[in-house]
C-alpha cells in the first residue's frame, strides 16, 4: 500500500475543504437568528457551530 503523501507544516487541503465545507450552514442559521434579533437561537446557533466544527476535525481530519 502507498504511504500518505505527508504535505510541509501539516497542511491538508483536503481538511481546509472539510472545514470550509462546515461554515456554511453554520453560518446560515446564525445569520437568520440575528436577522431576526432572536438571542437565544444565536447562542444555540453558535454551540451547534462549535460542536458541528468539533466533529468534522475529530471525525474526518
Amino acid at each position: 500500500m502507498k504511504p500518505l503523501k505527508q504535505y510541509r507544516f501539516g497542511f491538508d487541503p483536503w481538511g481546509l475543504l472539510l472545514f470550509l465545507l462546515t461554515l456554511p450552514p453554520c453560518l446560515a442559521f446564525i445569520f437568520f437568528a440575528a436577522d431576526r434579533k432572536n438571542l437565544p437561537a444565536i447562542l444555540f446557533a453558535t454551540v451547534f457551530a462549535v460542536c458541528h466544527l468539533v466533529f468534522a476535525v475529530v471525525n474526518f481530519v
